[in-house]
């Protein structure tokens, strides 16, 4: 009897979302900020990316295992989203010739956190398109929050305040430009030779 790892079905679930049109690669090791991060699925929805987190219903307190690692991947950055999926437990030993059309059909447990929330969850219960549907609501509401603007907002008024300190400093802007490699163009070069002349 096969007895499969809950990485397995999990790439199941990216090959099940693929056919519905997402972009989703299973196990992919991401690095960010010199960390590894193993995440279970990996979707790229629309710009977004939403990790999606899976563990076996009859792994101890899963539900609570499962959601902690979700939001952990939205707290450090790592994704816009993260999805929480709770597998039932008999996919563990389906057949893996059979394990993608069993997944399509069977019920999960699942709860969304994104940047805008991930303190309160709500559960859900359903199949692989709802998973689906649950994303796309996410999505939504990350638009209509519209916390990338207010992210842009930020750095665009971080960038205006480093920007006016460095405006009346020029010796420093040349060497901070020396230190990581950027030179001047060769045209200007040119054109302030000619200027001498």
């Amino acid at each position: 009897m096969e007895r499969h790892r809950e990485e397995v079905v999990n790439v199941y679930l990216a090959m099940c979302l693929r056919e519905l049109g997402i972009s989703a690669a299973g196990e992919q090791i991401e690095v960010v900020a010199g960390k590894h991060a193993m995440p279970d699925v990996l979707l790229d929805f629309k710009g977004l990316r939403c990790m999606i987190e899976g563990k076996y219903a009859d792994v101890p307190d899963a539900q609570t295992v499962v959601l902690a690692q979700a939001v952990e991947r939205v707290e450090a950055g790592i994704a816009h989203m993260a999805l929480a999926v709770v597998y039932p437990p008999e996919l563990r030993e389906t057949r893996q010739d059979e394990l993608a059309e069993k997944l399509s059909a069977v019920q999960m447990k699942f709860g969304l956190c994104t940047i805008a929330r991930y303190v309160e969850i709500e559960w859900h219960h359903g199949g692989v398109r709802n998973v689906l549907d649950l994303i796309r609501r996410g999505h939504a509401e990350l638009l209509e929050d519209d916390v990338v603007a207010r992210s842009v907002a930020a750095l665009k008024a971080g960038m205006e305040g480093l920007v006016s300190i460095f405006f009346g400093h020029p010796a420093a802007v040349d060497k901070i430009a020396a230190h990581i490699g950027i030179t001047e163009p060769e045209t200007a070069k040119k054109a302030e030779g000619s200027d001498d002349e």
